[in-house]
């Protein structure tokens, strides 16, 4: 039975491990040979640790799709801020036909970015969506790559069941097996409290997010191969919070051998929020929101009605986000690399040209922009200021292409920085503003990529040529990668490694091409007085 035990060890419950320990021994194998043998003649059955599961063929016979496998148990009366738990095993084949729910959050409401007619919002949600080849099942044929993606959505919204995930053709046709998991969100996923770590094993509350999308991964480590896949080939990619997500995971040493190669799309070791809160600081923000709804220890805080954990405003994402608790995960992103404490995957980082788009619209004055430089960029702040004007020539751009160089020089120097652990580091920007007028007004804001990454064109839009030839290319791109380490392949641009002594990166727009970054020396000033290292050794060095 093609079981990575290594990978298996970062399970915390000795329930799982008893589990899987069980499915192991000499009668279970023959048991599940029998049973698997079985399934294997009934098309899109496929056995796991904890059951068999029958998927669905598509229209077209290309990929066989499992939807709501659930690789953890429902986290909801004693399992509210806990770590997750196995699932309940279960007896014959369980329909993987339909989505789980999404994780509690702020229910979206028509015209956000991720809302859903037919959304479906519950604590009950730690299920994955696993899409195959449907000639990945073929007796003898080589196990292929995996690509992990986490979702974005500032640690407060998202799900894996969005419209912009739903066909998975893109990666299936080219021969991966794509897994998309949820993980808790919000209060549910991020709060830390002084009586939450009391009662925990660890000491240490919050990161419950964090250590679902680890989970799912030794999910992933013990049953992909059933499906087909590689479980040393698996690569994580992801979009914001999905991309700093990937980060963390370098970061956190129990999950550091259940991937071997990370995708980020903007999501820099700086983040797009200032740098993680410490365990202190994050149970005593814990500690004054609980106060604010009644509650003062882990029971009242159980017993208190799901709305008012998951219905909070957009402002609290800020706050509910992974934590440098010490013991998952030891520090913060920015300093564990900079300490070179991070995995040694090869990676793909990159931006959007205006990730900062939509937050500087409108007309401004010369005065209000050079406050905001002063403000962000402290005793720097006017010189930036001076460059940046004279660089885009507009007030408004100047603000848009500090702010958002901010995000590429987490980029930048994260690709530097893992240069010393391998060489095989790409870096793109995503220059393609949409044909639509958010485009036009905005420019390639933050999150513009995600839906050229899953070949996502909904109506009414006119989208353009250029635009599904960009998505096929960048999808190309990290299917090569995910299979190699390297993004290069024949019909494509090249695609340099990175050398921070000639900064090239991957220009996503028409043309798709390498070129050098201009402005890189004033990205590399750009730093924010929020960003960079809690470490005072290691900010008194800069």
């Amino acid at each position: 039975m093609p079981l990575n035990m290594k990978k298996l060890l970062g399970w915390s419950s000795v329930a799982t491990l008893t589990l899987i320990m069980a499915a192991c021994s000499p009668e279970a194998e023959t048991a599940q040979e029998a049973e698997t043998t079985s399934a294997a003649a009934e098309p899109g059955v496929v056995q796991t640790i904890f059951g068999a599961l029958q998927g669905v063929v598509s229209e077209d016979g290309d990929y066989v799709s499992f939807q709501g496998v659930p690789f953890a148990a429902p986290p909801v009366g004693d399992l509210r801020w806990a770590p997750p738990a196995p699932p309940e095993a279960w007896e014959g084949v369980r329909a993987a036909d339909a989505f789980g729910p999404a994780c509690a959050q702020t229910e979206p409401q028509p015209g956000a970015w991720n809302y859903d007619a037919d959304a479906v919002f519950s604590e009950d949600c730690l299920y994955l969506n696993v899409y195959a080849p449907a000639d990945a099942f073929d007796e003898g044929a080589e196990p292929l790559p995996v690509m992990f993606w986490i979702y974005g959505g500032g640690f407060s919204a998202g799900s894996a069941s969005q419209a912009v995930y739903r066909d998975p053709s893109a990666y299936t046709e080219r021969d991966v097996i794509l897994v998309i998991p949820n993980y808790r969100l919000g209060a549910l996923g991020y709060l830390a409290h002084p009586d939450f770590s009391a009662n925990s094993e660890s000491g240490v509350s919050g990161n419950y997010g964090t250590m679902d999308q680890i989970a799912a991964l030794e999910w992933v480590a013990a049953n992909i191969g059933q499906f087909g896949g590689d479980p040393e080939n698996v690569t994580l990619f992801g979009e914001s919070a999905g991309a700093i997500s990937n980060n963390v995971l370098m970061v956190t040493p129990s999950a550091q051998d259940l991937f071997d190669k990370a995708i980020m799309q903007s999501g820099g070791i700086w983040g797009l929020t200032p740098y993680m809160k410490t365990l202190e600081e994050a149970e005593n923000w814990g500690e004054d929101f609980l106060s604010g709804l009644g509650a003062e220890t882990l029971e009242e805080a159980r017993a208190l009605d799901l709305d008012v954990l998951s219905q909070l405003p957009w402002e609290y994402a800020y706050s509910l986000q992974p934590i440098a608790d010490g013991v998952l995960t030891p520090e913060t992103t920015g300093d564990a690399f900079l300490t070179g404490q991070q995995s040694d995957q090869d990676i793909i980082i990159g931006w959007t040209r205006e990730e900062a788009g939509r937050f500087f619209a409108g007309e401004t004055t010369e005065e209000e922009v050079r406050a905001w430089f002063v403000e962000d960029f402290g005793d720097a702040g006017e010189a930036l200021f001076e460059d940046w004007y004279e660089y885009t020539g507009d007030l408004n751009m100047a603000q848009v292409a500090a702010a958002s160089g901010g995000i590429g020089q987490g980029s930048l120097v994260e690709a530097a920085v893992q240069l010393e652990k391998t060489p095989n580091v790409y870096v793109f920007r995503f220059d393609t503003a949409p044909p639509t007028e958010d485009g036009a007004t905005y420019g390639a804001v933050h999150g513009v990529d995600v839906g050229y990454t899953f070949n996502y064109f909904p109506e009414p839009v006119e989208w353009r040529s250029s635009d599904y030839e960009l998505s096929e290319t960048l999808i190309d791109f990290w299917t090569n990668f995910a299979k190699t380490g390297d993004p290069n392949g024949e019909g494509l641009p090249a695609w340099p490694a990175y050398d921070p002594q000639t900064p090239e990166v991957m220009s996503f727009a028409d043309p798709v091409q390498a070129i050098e970054l201009t402005e890189f020396d004033l990205i590399m000033r750009s730093m924010g007085e929020l960003d960079y290292s809690r470490n005072s050794d290691i900010r008194s060095e800069q």
